[in-house]
């Protein structure tokens, strides 16, 4: 029995298109939704969340199973996938000081500019920090904070900075991060009736 050539060409034209089909399909999410976590526990990079840094500014503790933070600002960097429009922080933490804490993401390639929220209100040099009212405090203290990707910079491609600020923490009165879940969403992008 033998193979024609056309048999052979169209099996390897088939395995190629697999081949790429398979490979776009990796970093597609048909839910248009992806989830990512920090590592609070031991302040480790991720695949996708870098550890809070830099290291001055943060310590780990056993006794509190989180990340503190003891001088600000303090970043972490959020690599995802591929693009989305819509990124929401949702952070477990511990403000026992009720310091004032804010957290952003960089607009800016130059300059230091920040989208910042407020999560913690409070007076910083006189002036009161209000509460944004986009953020989303849960019932067992879970705080929930949106951001749109559009106006913001990314450090690499689909590489974004956040910072955490929170004017007069210290080693005494420090924050400590618990957790940190970063889900990133999009709109459907659809090309002659398929959607992805």
């Amino acid at each position: 029995m033998t193979i024609s050539r056309q048999t052979i060409r169209f099996a390897l034209w088939a395995c190629a298109g697999l081949f790429l089909v398979l490979l776009a399909a990796r970093d597609v999410q048909l839910d248009r939704k992806f989830e990512a976590h920090a590592d609070s526990v031991e302040n480790r990079s991720t695949p996708s969340v870098t550890s809070f840094g830099p290291p001055p500014r943060v310590a780990l503790t056993p006794a509190t199973s989180g990340v503190l933070l003891i001088g600000e600002p303090v970043y972490a960097d959020v690599r995802l996938p591929r693009w989305f429009e819509r990124v929401t922080l949702t952070l477990r933490y511990d403000n026992d000081h009720g310091v004032p804490f804010r957290v952003g993401v960089r607009t800016h390639p130059e300059l230091w500019q920040f989208d910042v929220k407020t999560v913690d209100g409070g007076v910083v040099n006189g002036a009161e920090l209000v509460v944004h009212p986009d953020v989303l405090r849960e019932m067992d203290g879970t705080v929930r904070i949106p951001f749109t990707l559009e106006r913001s910079w990314q450090v690499e491609r689909n590489v974004y900075r956040f910072i955490f600020s929170a004017p007069g923490i210290s080693a005494e009165r420090p924050i400590v991060i618990r957790d940190l879940t970063v889900t990133a969403e999009r709109d459907a992008m659809c090309f002659m009736g398929v959607c992805l």
